[in-house]
């Protein structure tokens, strides 16, 4: 929205402060630092005898002789900054350095020394008086200024446009009427212009002999911002960075854009480092929302974020993107279905092999025109070049999320797309994520994994078309958790359990997924200890099929290794069990993506593996 200060000039030079005063109670706030267009044009050019300053073409005062280009060009920005104000309030010959000097405002327009006056064959003090007159009357004459060289104008609004120069009895406003209409205000001062319909013309401003013309435009607004939306995140202690997220996405969606416009919002500035289940915080986000033909929109939202319980169904799906593994050039390379009110587990593992950056991104796509509501937990990482680091990064992120049900509520709009991850990538770069979604509202959604032109984009957008269900549901496998159980008793045989040796199967006939990764691995230890002492025991891991790393929760504590080597164990925990006594021990783990599965889980007499 375009605003512009407001003052006019007297018959005279001289402009009353009161004129002043009424500029500002039209309009509080200047459209830009100063003013940028006027009718009153100065220019400084050369000429035989010197260089020569100008007033709409016309000789306004010459500086004669050799030496003056810089101080003739220096004069002409003085008196083009001034008629941009609207003109000076005072035009008087004072003194500088000891010779008299023309004025405006106080402050020394030209300095008239001995060499000056000798080259126009006058004295210094009648040169700058002689000059002083000039200036005077060349601002006396009627102009016209404005705050900036074009006009906005909002179609079916109105918007007051104040007016600065010396005025004649009033203003001419000319336009093409199909798009602009305008009358001049005299009460005001001001022109008030109507967006009629949605183009471009110019506006001409006539006040006597000074005409002004600018290009102006009439638009509808890009779109429409909330001033305050809520959003809902989950788990017994929530991080900032969930907190933040959850309130980019809510604001994305409290945003209005017209169709062809884009929304963009800046980070979030959140007021709570972490949330509490129960507790509510605040977050500002900066929206703006810009598109060609369009009249922008920025505003501040508040974001209130509340962080609640929320019932969360078992994951049913186990989506796996990683075949291929290097992507060798830009598209689409997976795509499945999030059946409604269930939830769904999507792994992703990616290497960009095309040679130059790119974009991984991991999107939801709604088919449907009415919004489908739902809860996400997710664990990302990448880039890096160490395959191992980025997906047991993500696995541990996701691991500890999951088991506080650290998470945030997203609105996927009817026919729209939500971005819930996205990795620039370099050449060779590593990106790993696991992502577990619940529809809790709508229809069934669309998982889509992407590889896309290094760009700016925003997080939640329209889909061009009418989005498609997938023709297949490759890499989909069910049931994505496994329950088993092994018993240890003291004295007797170690108790050893595999993770990722038994392939769970596809929904496609005869597919597997190797290694099982992203599959949750619930294994609970029966431990009986009839000796009369306390035993010392150990959980270990323990690789076979190359390098590998884990993330491990015993009884809810987060355990993880180092990259352990082919064939080779590390300690995870040490625990005691008193005589006489019985302990169950629940251990969960996930294969992650980098790492080579199967591996073993043992449990032992602690110090076995020294």
């Amino acid at each position: 929205m375009l605003c512009y200060a407001f003052a006019s000039m007297s018959s005279g030079v001289t402009r009353r402060l009161a004129q002043v005063a009424a500029a500002a109670a039209v309009c509080a706030v200047a459209a830009g630092p100063g003013w940028a267009v006027s009718s009153l044009k100065f220019t400084a050019t050369a000429q035989k005898d010197g260089h020569a300053v100008r007033a709409n073409g016309a000789p306004l005062l010459t500086l004669r002789g050799p030496g003056y280009a810089g101080q003739a060009a220096a004069i002409a920005r003085l008196l083009q900054a001034a008629a941009e104000r609207g003109g000076p309030d005072d035009v008087t010959v004072g003194s500088a350095r000891g010779a008299p000097a023309v004025l405006l405002d106080g402050k020394v327009l030209v300095r008239v020394d001995g060499r000056i006056a000798a080259g126009n064959k006058s004295t210094p003090q009648g040169l700058a008086e002689v000059w002083r007159q000039r200036v005077f009357e060349v601002f006396a004459q009627p102009f016209v200024t404005l705050a900036r060289d074009s006009i906005d104008v909002p179609l079916g609004e109105s918007r007051l446009v104040p007016v600065l120069g010396s005025l004649a009895a009033g203003v001419l406003v000319s336009a093409d009427p199909k798009v602009l209409r305008g009358d001049y205000d005299a009460g005001q001062r001001a022109v008030r212009l109507w967006g009629v319909g949605r183009g471009r013309t110019q506006l001409v401003l006539t006040s006597g002999l000074a005409s002004l013309a600018v290009s102006a435009r009439v638009a509808p607004w890009a779109g429409a911002v909330a001033a305050q939306v809520e959003g809902v995140v989950t788990g017994r202690v929530v991080p900032q960075a969930v907190i933040a997220k959850a309130a980019t996405l809510a604001a994305y969606g409290a945003t209005r854009a017209e169709w062809g416009a884009k929304v963009s919002v800046g980070e979030p500035r959140v007021g709570a480092e972490a949330l509490a289940e129960g507790q509510a915080t605040r977050a500002s986000v900066e929206v703006s929302v810009t598109g060609e033909d369009y009249l922008p929109v920025k505003a501040v939202m508040t974001a209130v974020l509340r962080a609640r319980r929320v019932s969360l169904p078992e994951a049913g799906l186990l989506l796996v993107s990683n075949r291929p593994e290097r992507l060798p050039s830009l598209g689409r390379w997976y795509e499945a279905t999030l059946p409604a009110e269930s939830a769904s587990r999507l792994l992703y593992h990616h290497v960009n092999g095309t040679g130059g950056a790119a974009d991984l991104a991991v999107e939801l796509v709604n088919p449907q025109a009415a919004p489908a509501r739902l809860h996400v937990v997710e664990g990302l990482a990448g880039p890096s070049r160490d395959e191992i680091f980025v997906g047991h990064a993500a696995a541990r992120t996701y691991l500890k999320r999951m088991a506080w049900r650290v998470g945030y509520v997203v609105t996927v709009p009817g026919l729209g797309r939500v971005t819930l991850a996205r990795h620039r990538l370099r050449p060779g770069e590593i990106a790993s994520g696991i992502l577990e979604a619940s529809v809790l509202e709508g229809a069934d959604l669309v998982a889509q994994v992407r590889l896309l032109p290094p760009a700016a984009r925003p997080l939640v957008e329209a889909v061009e078309g009418t989005p498609q269900y997938p023709a297949q549901m490759a890499h989909v496998f069910p049931n994505p958790r496994k329950a088993l159980t092994a018993d240890y008793k003291v004295g007797g045989n170690w108790a050893f359990v595999s993770v990722g040796r038994e392939p769970v199967a596809g929904v496609n006939h005869g597919e597997t997924l190797q290694g099982n990764y992203g599959v949750l691995y619930d294994v609970t230890f029966h431990i009986e200890n009839s000796t009369e002492q306390t035993a010392r025991l150990e959980f270990a891991f323990q690789t076979a099929a190359g390098a590998a790393r884990a993330v491990v929760l015993i009884d809810g504590v987060v355990y993880q290794t180092g990259v352990v080597g082919e064939n080779r164990e590390e300690t995870l925990a040490r625990f005691s069990v008193p005589a006489g006594s019985r302990r169950r021990v629940l251990v969960q783990t996930m294969p992650q993506s980098g790492s080579n599965y199967p591996v073993r889980l043992v449990c032992r007499p602690a110090g076995s593996g020294e």
